[in-house]
């Protein structure tokens, strides 16, 4: 019995061991595993099309800001209504979003034409910890992509280093500040709103913010929130670009942060005191083509390649950046060319921040298409602004590129010898095999000439005189109510181009295709009719109302 006790007793201790371990692990392994870095980052691939969605900063500190993008790229020249999505409505409770941004750019990949459609999203969190965005679904190219879920960390604090003082001020304080305080009309003046946290101090939830009011500004974010530790105090700036739209003194008023500290009941509202601008009216006269550009002003210009044939296609690429505010551009630059055909401009934008200010980046390409050989020269570009650095007015402008146009290659002329004459049996054998591809060609060239002909005696029945705008009735009849829609209003984005210098978008809304023309000087009855068009064209569902709005739309160039 004792050798049997003893045994029990040798074998309990071996037989508990490996439980008391894990128990002794269980803690580090649950540390290890809240310690992970949080995923901030899915992609989706599905044939050529590529989505991608991510947290620019996965970990942000109390008080900060997530910025969500969602990136899809995919073949074609892709449009609007190509993407299609909406954030889901379990984030509410997570997050809350500030404001959204759109951006498109286009590329050459292997001699196609590729798009990427970036969605931009900023998200103020909730809560201190992980959070996590699931549930969204993305539809690219009507192909839909459920993404997987990704998550972000919101730090409750960042603690000081060992050498910072305890402040002696309060433990939550604001101020403000502009500069600069006398800016001419049009130059962009910093507002920073200074929001500083003690290191002892504890918030319940992140401090929410109001921004000032701004009567007689023009007025813009920047796109990060600014952080330092100074005198034991964490301090959050954020900041906006304001540009003053008239001379005089003008007043930017009170910005309000809300804050709830551990221990104290109810929230806190604190306030900044108002701050005055004076600002300096422009000297007269300004010149010729000046659009309210002030400050700082870079222009350049790229061509590629500079060497083409006729019938090649050459991109320029027209690039402005600087302090000033280009969103006064009214409408982009034209470029016109004798000998070539231009297509539309197409626009991209960027917003950062460079040296304490926002820098603005504005870039405008076209394809070009020579039409004949010989040297074509794209002309430089000029745009006025005012410097006031120097407190007065400059251009900045872009040399002359000229590309070499070559013709179409001669065909190389035959120096080979006159081969035997071959015997009538090898005429048979080689005559035969090309009767009958006579046969199938003429065939073939019979149907597709009848097909043409057909077509042909349609299209001449349609009353419109412009050859562009009736074959959009064949675009109805071969692909639908929705091919016609984009076409006709392609022809009209053109027509409308061409004579005001309005470049629509395709999905503008008829509101807008009015104010735009009437802020160019096009009459109310003409804009109206205009507007009733682009409106129309989204309606039709038979031939005969193509017909009747293909009437209308002929009109429109004699309207503007």
């Amino acid at each position: 019995m004792a050798w049997r006790a003893g045994l029990v007793n040798r074998r309990h201790p071996h037989r508990h061991r490996p439980t008391w371990g894990l128990m002794c692990l269980l803690p580090w392994l649950v540390a290890l595993s809240v310690a992970q870095p949080p995923k901030g980052s899915v992609t989706v691939r599905r044939d050529a099309i590529t989505v991608r969605v991510f947290l620019q900063e996965p970990t942000i500190p109390l008080g900060g800001i997530f910025i969500l993008r969602v990136q899809v790229t995919a073949p074609g020249d892709l449009t609007g209504n190509a993407v299609q999505f909406a954030l889901p409505e379990a984030w509410s409770d997570r997050v809350i979003q500030l404001n959204y941004t759109s951006d498109k750019q286009t590329f050459e990949r292997n001699g196609r034409l590729w798009s990427t459609l970036t969605y931009t999203y900023r998200l103020a969190p909730l809560r201190v910890g992980r959070i996590r965005l699931d549930g969204l679904q993305i539809t690219a190219l009507r192909e839909r992509f459920s993404i997987p879920p990704i998550e972000g960390v919101v730090l409750s604090g960042t603690q000081p280093e060992p050498t910072e003082p305890e402040p002696s001020g309060p433990p939550v304080r604001v101020n403000a500040s502009v500069a600069p305080r006398q800016p001419f009309v049009g130059e962009q003046v910093v507002y920073t709103m200074e929001f500083a946290v003690a290191a002892s101090a504890h918030l319940v939830r992140n401090p929410t913010y109001d921004p000032p009011t701004a009567e007689g500004f023009w007025a813009e974010e920047f796109p990060e929130v600014a952080r330092a530790w100074r005198s034991g105090y964490e301090i959050q700036r954020v900041r906006l670009a304001l540009f003053p739209l008239r001379a005089g003194q003008l007043t930017v008023g009170s910005a309000r942060v809300n804050v709830r500290m551990e221990g104290v009941a109810g929230s806190e509202v604190l306030t900044t005191p108002p701050l005055q601008v004076v600002a300096r009216p422009l000297p007269s006269p300004a010149p010729a083509g000046f659009q309210n550009l002030v400050g700082q002003l870079k222009v350049s210009l790229r061509v590629q390649p500079q060497q083409a044939t006729v019938g090649d296609t050459v991109v320029v690429r027209l690039r402005l950046e600087g302090t000033a505010n280009l969103r006064n551009l009214a409408q982009p630059p034209r470029l016109s060319l004798t000998g070539a055909r231009v297509g539309l401009p197409r626009e991209r934008w960027q917003v950062r921040e460079r040296d304490g200010r926002l820098w603005f980046q504005r870039e405008f390409e076209w394809r070009v298409v020579p039409l004949q050989a010989g040297t074509l020269t794209i002309p430089p570009f000029a745009f006025p602004y005012f410097d006031p650095a120097v407190g007065r007015y400059r251009t900045a402008t872009t040399s002359p590129v000229r590309i070499a146009v070559f013709g179409g290659r001669a065909e190389a002329v035959s120096t080979a010898q006159t081969p035997p004459t071959p015997s009538t049996a090898e005429r048979i054998v080689v005559v035969a095999p090309l009767v009958l591809l006579v046969a199938a060609l003429v065939l073939v060239l019979g149907t597709t000439g009848w097909r043409y002909w057909q077509r042909q005696r349609w299209l001449a029945a349609v009353p419109v005189p412009d050859p562009q705008l009736r074959q959009t009735l064949w675009t109805f009849r071969q692909e639908g109510a929705n091919a016609f829609h984009r076409a006709v209003r392609a022809w009209l984005r053109e027509q409308i181009f061409q004579r005001t210098g309005i470049l629509l978008a395709p999905n503008d809304p008829p509101e807008r295709v009015q104010q735009l023309l009437q802020s160019k000087g096009v009459s109310e009855t003409a804009a109206r009719f205009v507007r009733d068009v682009w409106e129309r064209t989204a309606t039709v569902q038979s031939p005969d109302e193509a017909v009747h709005l293909l009437r209308q739309a002929a009109e429109t160039p004699n309207r503007l």
